[in-house]
């Protein structure tokens, strides 16, 4: 089993969420493992435009499994309005002893 990874290099806009959007083609399970929703990135999918900042941007692709790991500081108001504008079609949040939240397998609407 390969794992990827994607670690910025410095403080500001990398442009991360682009590559992780590319990247999230060939990926089964899509993590995000730490920061908050202070950081952000727009996407194009499918012609539409998403601004996401708590949710990994795997979420736009069908059969994902994307979770937001441990080390992420969650604001429920942020998560919760980005689950709304988000194409899937039920998400699945639990809560583990790493506490962490995964919308697991979500599919387009």
């Amino acid at each position: 089993m390969a794992n990827t990874i994607l670690i910025g290099a410095q403080w500001g806009d990398e442009g991360k969420g682009k590559i992780i959007d590319v990247l999230t083609a060939k990926a089964d399970v899509v993590v995000r493992s730490q920061g908050g929703n202070n950081a952000g990135h727009t996407v194009l999918h499918r012609g539409a435009k998403y601004i996401l900042h708590m949710i990994p941007s795997g979420i736009l692709r069908r059969g994902k499994t994307c979770v937001i790991g441990n080390g992420v500081v969650i604001d429920p108001i942020a998560l919760l309005s980005e689950l709304v504008i988000a194409p899937i079609s039920f998400c699945l949040i639990t809560a583990s002893s790493t506490n962490s939240v995964s919308c697991a397998k979500a599919a387009r609407k």
